[in-house]
């Protein structure tokens, strides 16, 4: 799925993938504990053996199912709850790490899929190289320099203010630069061409996170900014999770989409981002929606 004519890059057909999955946890929500749970773990591993390469998608699928749980059994901090946390951090990392050893992570040859680097964690994990490469698996020290970065260069330089420019561009997301010249930059491109100009000609990009962007384009008025835009986020996901129960399964995959991704801004990857994967993510859910309304009847003449 390739949208470069839009100013999109790379390979966008996770995001069909995504909303199937999500489609598949919304019917697994609805099955008894054991089944529920054998049905997600085999999911994500499932998910996971095709999408090495974007191990942040198959692992980002884990919210949702954290989301329906929440909602649909009214989850409370208890043995149980905590023993499944833990049990779910240690999947996220034999995932990260399974996923990234397919990468390339730790130079380990014939590595065809995850279940051949599943043999390979031990002697990952025994390696001199490990603790640095998985603070890279986890963005950790990519995300702190890079935020912090961004911060002092904007500060230093107020020639970089964007004043508010990276988050009008998804109204411009329709428009080709071609024909609209002056449509304005994401805020991975401002960054970027900033900080690594010949990276960005290679097609590299860096991540700053929400924080950031919102000093790169509102200076201090940021700090505040953002904290309106965490409540209003906070309050939408709230109103999201109340209405689930009274919409039909295909807007319901699509709150949860909207849920799964918003990671995508906060990461930093910006607005226009997270709003073109939200139009592809309604646009692919319709096929969906369409065949609930077409059996819908009939399903009502079965209760009945």
């Amino acid at each position: 799925l390739n949208l470069d004519f839009l100013g999109a890059q790379g390979d966008l057909a996770i995001l069909p993938k995504g909303i199937a999955a999500i489609a598949v946890i919304l019917y697994l929500s609805k099955l008894k504990t054991f089944r529920r749970y054998l049905g997600y773990g085999a999911l994500i591993v499932f998910f996971s053996t095709f999408s090495s390469d974007e191990k942040r998608e198959a692992i980002f699928l884990i919210f949702p199912i954290i989301w329906l749980e929440v909602y649909r059994y009214n989850l409370r901090p208890s043995l149980r709850t905590y023993l499944s946390g833990f049990l779910i951090l240690a999947l996220i990392g034999i995932l990260i790490l399974s996923m990234s050893i397919v990468r390339g992570y730790g130079n380990f040859e014939d590595v065809s899929g995850i279940f051949d680097a599943l043999i390979l964690l031990p002697q990952y994990i025994s390696s001199d190289i490990f603790i640095s490469a998985l603070l890279v698996n986890i963005e950790a020290t990519y995300l702190y320099f890079h935020s912090l970065n961004s911060i002092d260069m904007v500060l230093s330089d107020l020639n970089l203010l964007a004043y508010g420019s990276t988050l009008i561009k998804p109204l411009f997301i329709m428009f080709p630069r071609d024909i609209f010249p002056f449509k304005p930059d994401s805020i991975l491109e401002l960054y970027t061409i900033a900080y690594d100009p010949a990276g960005r000609d290679l097609g590299g990009s860096w991540t700053i996170g929400l924080f950031s962007e919102f000093i790169w384009n509102f200076y201090f008025f940021g700090i505040f900014m953002v904290i309106f835009v965490a409540k209003f986020l906070s309050e939408f996901n709230i109103f999201m999770m109340r209405s689930v129960s009274s919409i039909n399964p295909s807007k319901t995959i699509i709150y949860l989409f909207i849920f799964l991704h918003l990671f995508t801004w906060v990461r930093g990857s910006g607005l226009d981002q997270y709003v073109m994967y939200i139009m592809i993510g309604i646009f692919s859910v319709s096929p969906i929606f369409l065949i609930h309304q077409l059996f819908k009847p009939f399903f009502l003449k079965r209760r009945a």
